[in-house]
């Protein structure tokens, strides 16, 4: 079973960047996907990896393979009638490599342009519960205002035993089954 935790960051102008940053990647990567008609994302990977580290030598490694990825399905999404482009502030991925939330510590360490920050949270009591669940991954987007994290959560979900015993079925004229 999976939730998100939506968090409200304050705005911090190097996560802004890196949001850019991301976006703008990701845009070459669709170009040159869309130009060599690929779509799959080992191919995308050995055409744009070191190309996308190159210009922009301030990403990290996995949000580089994240921007491949999300470029690959938007990719897929289109099936290469036309060329997708992603927004300027649109959201970016994070993995289990990229961010670390400590719900019940009040922060979240974040992977950007200039390596990690720490931003405080605040957990709404809505979200309580789900404090001590697996962080699987992330959203961060910016609405021009406020940062906007979203933290996919998740549980195992509780197996249902089946009955191990019945004690009759009644399948009477005026109630059709009562247990």
């Amino acid at each position: 079973m999976q939730r998100t935790i939506t968090l409200h960051l304050p705005a911090d102008q190097r996560l802004v960047d890196t949001i850019e940053t991301v976006n703008a990647a990701t845009n070459d990567i669709l170009v040159v996907g869309f130009e060599a008609k690929a779509v799959n994302k080992l191919r995308l990977h050995h055409l744009t990896y070191y190309p996308v580290r190159e210009r922009y030598p301030g990403i990290p490694a996995s949000l580089v393979t994240t921007a491949r990825d999300n470029a690959s399905e938007m990719l897929k999404r289109e099936k290469l009638q036309r060329l997708p482009v992603k927004r300027r502030w649109s959201a970016i991925r994070y993995n289990q490599r990229t961010f670390t939330p400590e719900l019940g510590k009040g922060y979240v360490t974040l992977a950007n342009m200039s390596g990690r920050v720490r931003i405080p949270i605040v957990v709404p009591k809505c979200f309580k519960n789900y404090i001590g669940w697996k962080a699987v991954s992330a959203k961060l987007s910016f609405n021009g205002n406020n940062l906007v994290l979203g933290i996919v959560v998740e549980e195992r979900t509780p197996s249902v035993r089946p009955p191990t015993t019945v004690l009759g079925v009644d399948t009477g004229i005026i109630n059709h089954a009562v247990l």
